[in-house]
């Protein structure tokens, strides 16, 4: 169940660490960093809005129906914030103070927050193998091309090397997220599907999440 060991220390020496990152990061990379970022999270919000509406058949919780129209919108506003920043970061236009106040750029390197700093990397990197997976499905399905093994394989391989290094910096084990997902929807007392399998109508109860309080927002965040 768990990653061989070799492969876990190989994870730790070859991953660059928080403490290089930010040693390199000056406040227009940080600036243009930030800015994707952002631009990935609401891209990902509007995937997720659209997954639910056309593979699982759920429509949006009452209440909070401008999720998508939102994500769109910050898309939108986070991309044109990543033009501007690279734009800075090429020398081609000003660092304003009124970018430096809104990313927090003093407050972010005076916490020098190198763990923190990993795990980000580790995140943009198991985001980024993501889209590359996107990517190659996408030509197949869509573009009708053949599958091409190699490339799936290696892409999920790097996704793997980002995934254990998220987990080991949050001192998770891979056992403790399989457990944690068979609970959610297999295993325990308010398991989304359980023995019955896969349904549209389980995926849009959410019985696992039922009893929990949580926001719409809350209860779609890392959804699988």
């Amino acid at each position: 169940m768990e990653n061989p060991t070799e492969y876990k220390k190989m994870v730790a020496r070859l991953a660059k660490p928080g403490e290089l990152i930010l040693g390199n990061m000056s406040t227009t990379k940080l600036l243009l960093l930030r800015a994707t970022v952002d631009l990935m999270i609401a891209a990902g919000t509007v995937l997720d809005e659209v997954k639910r509406r056309t593979i699982y058949h759920k429509g949006c919780k009452p209440g909070e129906e401008d999720r998508l129209p939102k994500g769109l919108a910050d898309t939108q506003m986070a991309l044109a914030r990543v033009v501007d920043a690279l734009r800075v970061l090429e020398g081609k236009a000003e660092l304003t103070a009124e970018e430096i106040l809104r990313i927090d750029a003093e407050d972010f390197f005076n916490r020098n927050d190198p763990v923190a700093m990993h795990r980000m990397h580790m995140s943009i990197g198991v985001a980024g193998e993501g889209c590359e997976m996107l990517e190659e499905d996408h030509r197949v399905l869509f573009q009708g091309l053949a599958e091409r093994p190699a490339v799936v394989l290696e892409e999920h391989g790097d996704a793997e090397f980002y995934l254990e290094g998220s987990r080991a910096a949050h001192g998770i084990t891979r056992a403790d997220a399989l457990n944690a997902n068979t609970e959610k929807l297999d295993s325990g007392a308010n398991a989304r599907y359980g023995k019955e399998g896969y349904s549209d109508d389980a995926a849009i109860a959410r019985k696992d999440k039922a009893e929990s309080g949580e926001t719409y927002a809350e209860q779609n965040e890392g959804e699988g």
